[in-house]
């Protein structure tokens, strides 16, 4: 993994064979057990819980060429983290938030695993 900086604090960035771009953050550990990690995945943006023996297996090498490749996602990941929302879902009452989960690019709203979003909204009266 490789050490960049994202909105003035310092992460680091891996390739993951299975997931991607991964960007690790120590701010973004917190109620996280010692055996494992959470992990920002850069193709979903979303954070996901990794155990820690496992993810090292299937870490691949990254170059600054492959990181530059994907500076946009990078910058949504730093944006998150500055005007992170916290809510929980209007379905099943799951705390959600705008870095662990992914945001609805139809309205805009934090999506939650139960799959409810605003679009669903409309129609839970």
């Amino acid at each position: 993994m490789e050490k960049i900086t994202v909105q003035n604090r310092h992460v680091w960035i891996g390739n993951h064979s299975h997931h991607g771009f991964i960007l690790f953050d120590e701010n973004n550990q917190i109620g996280v057990n010692s055996e494992k990690v959470r992990l920002y995945r850069l193709k979903e943006q979303k954070s996901q819980i990794f155990v820690k023996k496992i993810l090292r297996q299937n870490l691949l090498n990254i170059t600054k060429t492959q990181i530059s490749l994907v500076e946009k996602e990078i910058d949504t990941y730093g944006k998150k983290f500055v005007k992170k929302r916290v809510t929980h879902c209007f379905e099943c009452k799951q705390d959600l938030n705008s870095v662990d989960f992914s945001i609805c690019f139809s309205c805009g709203w934090i999506e939650c695993d139960c799959g409810a979003c605003g679009c669903e909204y409309q129609n839970f009266e």
